[in-house]
């Protein structure tokens, strides 16, 4: 009853892009034409490095008003299918990875509470689905802290390097650890530092975005 009420609202009710508020074409695909659009003309993010990781690899610049809207929403308006529909686009975008998994970024218990998902995770199961890769779960985030947007510069690498584990042995495994942001690059160097002292061989990083 519940799918049937859903599908005869979306039948009779217009849909709006979650991004510019315009009316969405039928059929399109989380947002709308013109806004898909302007995420592809985004210019890929060169020359940003994470120091402990073996690669570095971002798709798109916050320099677009688009992108800003699109990391907003996903986080903010609970949009779990629009991360994953950004993960194939991201993984059709840039060269497979030579790994043996994708690797998300964990949420603080709390924080996956309120959102209801984690984005790291629906971005990397986007991606698996076009690489034929499998996720998993190798790293978690026993406490709750301050987001990292809210800390000085100086302060998210030690403050990241405190929240991660990795309770499981990953020797000699090749592991991509996927995010939906990097800043600073702090999150993804503590990610990748933990794997490394669990006996990865190789450890490669990516992010949907890059801002500040």
């Amino acid at each position: 009853m519940y799918q049937l009420t859903q599908s005869l609202m979306a039948a009779l009710l217009p849909e709006i892009c979650p991004l510019c508020k315009q009316l969405k074409q039928q059929h399109a695909e989380s947002i709308c034409h013109a806004c898909w659009h302007e995420l592809h003309l985004s210019r890929q993010v060169e020359g940003f490095t994470v120091n402990l990781a073996s690669e570095t690899t971002v798709w798109l610049s916050y320099d677009s008003e688009v992108v800003k809207a699109c990391m907003h929403v996903i986080k903010f308006n609970h949009l779990e299918q629009l991360a994953f529909t950004l993960g194939r686009c991201f993984a059709h975008n840039v060269n497979k990875p030579a790994v043996d998994a994708l690797v998300p970024v964990p949420l603080s218990w709390r924080r996956q509470y309120f959102r209801g998902f984690n984005q790291a995770e629906a971005i990397a199961r986007g991606a698996s689905s076009v690489w034929d890769l499998p996720v998993k779960h190798l790293i978690h985030r026993p406490k709750h802290g301050k987001a990292q947007a809210k800390l000085a510069m100086t302060h998210r690498l030690q403050s990241s390097l405190d929240r991660y584990q990795c309770p499981e042995a990953v020797d000699g495994q090749r592991l991509l650890v996927m995010d939906d942001t990097a800043t600073s690059g702090s999150t993804l160097n503590a990610c990748a530092h933990t794997l490394w002292t669990s006996g990865a061989s190789w450890v490669s990083v990516a992010a949907l975005a890059h801002g500040a």
